[in-house]
């Protein structure tokens, strides 16, 4: 026993060090024409099946440059997108920098590549020629990343025999019978408290996670009220979408992260405890979340407001039993666009029964 648990403590010791020296490793290409330059960095360069991967695409031109960026998931079909971040900034020179930040799964280990990234630009600077003849714009396309996505086991996973035979014990004397009833005893004692521990730890997590879920989007509130909101309106939709996904996998144990909104929805419409209107609510938040998130729509200070007005109503509606906040004064205060931190009354409140609108 002490020495398989010694082999176990090395081979996960060795994975770790193996995953932390490769996570400090980036595989990069870059090209640049005229005004414009394209890099990509993909990190970590030979990553392990399991780990996130991250792709940076940054494009740097001079002022008067028209930027056409790749469109979401452009070159990506291979991989699955667990997240997406754009944004545009000016660097000390006063050029604009163009980001697109993807995380990305491996689905499968072996050879994999990213496929080259197309850039086009319209120089519109005084006295450039806007774009070559017979075409709209330059384009800038980057070279192919290859690299291998790895088992934890290796390529080459290798098995060593057992070490030899092993001594059968000598027998003890007298009766057994006491040693196998203690045996049996002991075996039953740990799968009960197991099972109630279990049982415990699952009425926890369903208790808490409306609370957790509500001050998230209470604090999100309370930063995009300032004079000066604390999140862009693309960062914005990225923080609201994951406290709800996050609700979602404590709450119904739906795998909600690593799925698409589309994958996501199709998983929600099998559970029972949500309801066509709860799937609309759903569907609706996703739905304006992704388009700010993904497809470049802006979003104003109304659009925010309703969206956080989705989320709080979906988390009301579909809180557990064990969320005992009184959903008329939920309602109410809702709809009067405030958001009181109802935690720390849940002592105070009863859940109410009669009102019809618990799921």
């Amino acid at each position: 026993m002490i020495l398989r648990n010694v082999l176990f403590i090395l081979v996960f010791t060795s994975i770790a060090n193996i995953r932390c020296a490769r996570a400090a490793e980036a595989l990069t290409t870059a090209k640049t024409l005229g005004p414009v330059s394209v890099a990509c960095t993909l990190t970590p360069a030979a990553p392990m099946i399991g780990d996130s991967m991250q792709l940076d695409i940054v494009v740097t031109a001079e002022e008067g440059v028209e930027l056409l960026l790749p469109e979401f998931g452009e070159s990506l079909g291979r991989f699955s997108i667990s997240s997406f971040v754009p944004s545009r900034t000016t660097d000390g020179e006063g050029k604009q920098v163009a980001r697109q930040t993807y995380t990305l799964q491996a689905t499968r280990s072996g050879p994999q590549w990213i496929t080259p990234v197309l850039v086009e630009f319209v120089d519109r600077r005084p006295g450039k020629k806007p774009s070559p003849d017979d075409f709209d714009a330059y384009e800038i396309l980057t070279d192919r990343m290859d690299f291998e996505v790895t088992s934890v086991l290796g390529n080459k996973a290798e098995f060593n025999p057992p070490l030899g035979k092993l001594e059968q014990p000598a027998k003890a004397q007298g009766s057994s019978w006491g040693l196998y009833a203690a045996i049996a005893i002991t075996i039953v004692a740990i799968a009960a408290g197991s099972a109630l521990w279990l049982r415990g730890r699952q009425r926890v997590k369903l208790r808490s996670s409306f609370e957790i879920a509500w001050s998230k989007l209470k604090q999100l509130r309370a930063d995009q009220t300032q004079p000066t909101p604390q999140l862009s309106p693309e960062l914005f939709f990225v923080e609201v979408s994951s406290v709800i996904r996050e609700y979602l996998e404590q709450r119904f144990a739906l795998r909600a992260r690593d799925l698409t909104t589309d994958e996501f929805l199709q998983a929600a419409a099998g559970h029972s405890e949500l309801t066509s209107e709860h799937r609309r609510l759903l569907s609706d938040f996703l739905t304006q979340a992704d388009a700010v998130k993904f497809a470049g729509v802006s979003a104003s200070e109304r659009d925010i407001d309703e969206s956080l007005k989705l989320a709080e109503q979906f988390v009301i509606e579909t809180r557990s039993d064990q969320a005992n906040i009184a959903i008329e004064d939920l309602n109410a205060s809702v709809a009067r666009g405030n958001t009181p931190d109802y935690t720390t009354q849940s002592q105070e409140l009863t859940n109410p029964t009669a009102t019809g609108g618990q799921s």
